[in-house]
């Protein structure tokens, strides 16, 4: 494994163990945080709004449990286009099954 332009990477198509194991401590860190940060909030603020701006300026407001909710599951977009453009480029892929190389 080597590092170009600040990412680690690795022979095309091998999945580092390591890496994915990194990725699966984060992920439960993030869990971690967003369990306390959801328990040590009350319902009030769980209900207030959000106002915030995207890059382009363009401004949003979204309850505040909503957008926890959104941030979480935001990278199963990613992942699902992800798996969309591999598989019409015909690139075996199992984005669909990611969850078992945690197990095996």
């Amino acid at each position: 494994m080597s590092r170009k332009n600040g990412y680690l990477t690795s022979e095309p198509g091998k999945v580092e163990s390591d890496i994915v194991e990194n990725c699966f401590i984060i992920l439960g860190d993030l869990d971690e945080l967003l369990i306390k940060l959801i328990d040590e909030s009350s319902g009030e603020v769980l209900q207030s709004v959000v106002r915030y701006k995207n890059t382009k300026g363009d401004a949003f407001e979204k309850i505040f449990y909503r957008t926890i909710l959104h941030v979480r599951v935001h990278g199963i977009h990613h992942q699902g286009a992800l798996s969309a453009v591999m598989d019409i480029l015909k690139i075996k892929n199992d984005y669909s099954g990611f969850t078992s190389y945690k197990y095996d």
